[in-house]
């Protein structure tokens, strides 16, 4: 699992991107073309802001969606208690759950996301 310093590209349409998180399985691939960009994640969260929503929903799922090895891709809301998730289908389309209360799960890499711990403040 990586924060957003790791860059991710996806490689057939050469978007490149800093993923909130980004979780990778087996080894990382890197690009030829740069060392300090992986282009194998498993699974690509995202934290949506007023300025970057609509582009993290549209625009970038689309580029996302051709990375062969994504099978989860996550947006989580700041507006309110809202996780998201998009899982790919052996059939290649994707099917979305949305969790505002217990836990979203990520079945591809056995891991459950409690929504309560993601909308925890650590100040508080």
């Amino acid at each position: 699992m990586f924060t957003s310093d790791l860059r991710v590209r996806v490689v057939e349409t050469g978007l490149a991107t800093h993923p909130a998180v980004s979780v990778f399985c087996g080894n990382l691939e890197r690009d030829p073309a740069d060392k300090n960009t992986a282009t194998n994640p498993r699974v690509i969260v995202e934290v949506l802001s007023a300025s970057t929503e609509r582009y993290d929903r549209d625009e970038k799922f689309s580029h996302y969606r051709r990375i062969p090895s994504l099978a989860s891709y996550v947006l989580i809301s700041q507006e309110e208690q809202r996780l998201e998730v998009f899982s790919r289908s052996a059939d290649g389309s994707w099917t979305l759950r949305e969790t505002r209360e217990g836990a979203a799960v990520l079945d591809d890499i056995g891991c459950t996301l409690s929504v309560e711990a993601v909308y925890r403040n650590p100040l508080s």
